[in-house]
This record gives C-alpha cells, structure tokens and sequence, in this order.
C-alpha cells in the first residue's frame, strides 16, 4: 500500500486533470458518490442523515454525497457552515445540483438554534475540512467539530476527520472530529495509517479526486 503526503496527493490531483483530463467537477462527483455509496452499504439502517459541510471542496463532496442519500429516499438534513455567497467553483456547482436548500449557519447563535438537531439523526456525515486543511481549527467550524463529538451519533468523516492534520505521524492536537469511518481516496496520507483516526479500518476509495479543504 502507497502512502502518500498531501502535498503529493496535490500533485497527484494536477496530473489526473492536466494529464489525463479528467474534470475536477467529475472527481467530485464520483467522490461524493462514494461516500453515499459506502453509507449504503455500512449504514442500511441509517434513514435520517445530517451532512455537515464547510464551504471549501470537502463540502462540496458533502453536498453529492447529500443528493445521492435524498435520491435514495433518506432523509437528509444539510448544514452550510458559511454564506452560500462564499462558495466557489465546483463546490459552488455542486451546491446548485444539491436539490434541496441547505440549514445555513454563519455564526454562532445560529449554529446554536440548530445544533440540537445533529443529536436527532441516525448518522452525521463529516465533509467541514478535508485533507487540504492545516491545523488548527477554530470559530464555527471548531464549535461544529465540538458538536458532532458531543452528539453521540456514528460519525463518517469524508477524506479525513475535520480539523486533523494528513501529515501527522501520531496522535492528533487540537479540534478533530471523531469519527466512526473515514471514506477517503486514491491512497492514505500518513494519518490515516498512523494517526489513530478512527478504531475501524479507513476505506480507500478507487476514484481518483482532487484534494480537499
């Protein structure tokens, strides 16, 4: 098995699209389709899912894997942890694809109207920060990342649990999100093997896509 930094996973991700062309809208598609696709399969029982997504590629991950769920009769519950306004790109493409208006939280006070509600759902899916991020995490998404490990409910973290760092060699600092299941892609980065992430085995996805943040 390949272990690879973030930073050659970022070259990997300039070579799959300059090279082989293969769109970045298409590697988030599938991503996000593999997210959905593992919730499937580990989680049949799940009926009411909350995705809780940062406004960067990680959510837009968190933004396919909300419509391929909804398609599939669950019900699901999205959080934006920003202004839709504040999206770009093809997260902000897949924002529009969505087919359902996100729970927008900006701040504080609204986060804290709606927090109660990721305590109400069968499984929160993870898809704040992805393995682009460099700790540490703080503000909304540090009071997110709090409320997701207060709740109690199983956790999948997309790509990497939010807050944590994809180079670390050992235990985590800082805010991280726990997770119950990463679903991550291509090949681990270093805390994925050796970062005590999650007690289950991490799934690597066979889809190539671009890195997340």
């Amino acid at each position: 098995m390949k272990i690879v930094s973030a930073a050659e996973m970022r070259e990997i991700d300039r070579v799959t699209t300059e090279r082989f062309g293969v769109p970045s809208l298409t590697l988030m598609e599938n991503a996000g389709a593999a997210v959905a696709d593992f919730v499937r399969k580990q989680y049949p029982d799940a009926r009411r899912v909350s995705v809780i997504c940062g406004k960067g590629n990680n959510g837009g991950d968190g933004f396919v894997a909300a419509r391929k769920l909804r398609e599939e009769g669950r019900e699901v519950f999205v959080v934006l942890l920003a202004d839709p306004k504040e999206l770009r790109g093809d997260a902000a493409q897949m924002y529009q694809r969505m087919g359902q208006s996100p729970v927008v939280a900006k701040s504080h006070d609204e986060f804290e109207a709606i927090q109660h509600r990721l305590a109400e759902v069968d499984l929160l899916i993870d898809a704040i920060l992805g393995t682009g991020f460099r700790p540490p995490v703080s503000g909304l998404y540090a009071e997110a990342i709090a409320a997701m490990n207060a709740s109690g409910v199983p956790v999948v973290a997309v790509d990497i649990p939010s807050g944590a760092d994809a180079d670390a060699m050992g235990q985590q600092s800082g805010a991280v999100a726990r997770a119950d299941a990463i679903v991550t892609f291509t090949a681990p980065r270093p805390a994925h093997v050796f970062g005590m992430l999650t007690a289950r085995p991490t799934v690597i996805g066979p889809l190539l896509r671009k890195s997340r943040r």
